[in-house]
């Protein structure tokens, strides 16, 4: 090819090349923010000074913007969560009831298999096709549980997938929610005693006091 028909680019001036390269390090954040993993800005800061202060000022409204988005997401996958009693079979985990909602998950009792194990069984709520980026979470999520092996947390058995949802099967404790003790501290008197009723056995209550 003739020299001369050859188009040569010309270089980047310094501020080009600076909002190139913090364009990056932004990309760069927000990937690692929406996977969950958690970055941190005053990290960022510090491994780049050349541009920490444009980091320090730009990437909490990236933040800001996404929570915003996520905020929106979660609006328009309300209307589309199952119905209480809507879902009868996970798996090999039959449903019993549902003890809890949150706003990423649900958490059922059931029973498992022939062996008849009562578990608790943990569901992304949302179909899985619908919500790729929250199934790539709660998968995460899953495989750090199971690596965890303590006899102060909760035993994780089994994940998978059935009717379009992803669930975790997990051990089934009978007890009180760490949310309720916290409750009843924040509004009672240093003298009083924390009683709690709690689920005892199949169908008795049992009052502790601490």
């Amino acid at each position: 090819m003739n020299s001369e028909n050859q188009i040569n680019p010309e270089p980047f001036t310094d501020s080009e090349a600076t909002c190139i390269s913090l364009e990056l390090l932004a990309s760069q954040f927000m990937d690692e923010h929406r996977r969950w993993m958690n970055p941190s800005i005053d990290e960022y800061a510090d491994v780049y000074p050349d541009h920490a202060e444009e980091i320090k000022e730009s990437f909490p409204v990236l933040i800001a913007m996404e929570q915003w988005k996520g905020n929106r997401e979660f609006s328009s996958l309300q209307v589309k969560l199952p119905a209480p009693k809507s879902i009868k079979q996970l798996g090999d985990c039959r449903i019993i009831r549902e003890i809890a909602r949150s706003k990423t998950s649900i958490l059922y009792e059931a029973v498992q298999g022939s062996s008849n194990r009562h578990v608790a069984v943990k569901l992304l709520p949302w179909k899985s096709e619908m919500t790729p980026r929250w199934r790539e979470r709660f998968e995460r999520e899953s495989r750090l549980v199971s690596r965890l092996r303590h006899e102060n947390i909760v035993s994780f058995y089994r994940i998978g997938e059935d009717q379009g949802y992803l669930y975790a099967v997990m051990q089934r404790i009978n007890g009180i929610g760490l949310n309720r003790v916290i409750t009843q501290l924040a509004t009672m008197n240093e003298s009083e005693p924390l009683i709690i009723a709690r689920p005892f056995g199949n169908d008795q209550t049992q009052e502790i006091e601490w």
